[in-house]
């Protein structure tokens, strides 16, 4: 759990970079911070995923 706290792993990647990371991307680890996707997100994209992934979403509490 100490290894994958999000301040280690947003060093990491600045240290070493992310593979996951878009060639659009500044970084992947961003913010943080709890729904800070609602600040980044386009809306169209987030109905998007809601529209594609709501059921999981809400059984796993995000939404």
């Amino acid at each position: 759990v100490e290894r994958t706290r999000f301040d280690r792993m947003q060093a990491m990647e600045a240290e070493h970079g992310f593979h996951e990371r878009t060639a659009d991307q500044a970084q992947f680890f961003r913010s943080g911070k709890t729904d800070g996707w609602k600040d980044e997100l386009p809306t169209d994209v987030a109905r998007k995923i809601e529209e594609d992934h709501g059921e999981t979403m809400e059984r796993l509490g995000y939404l």
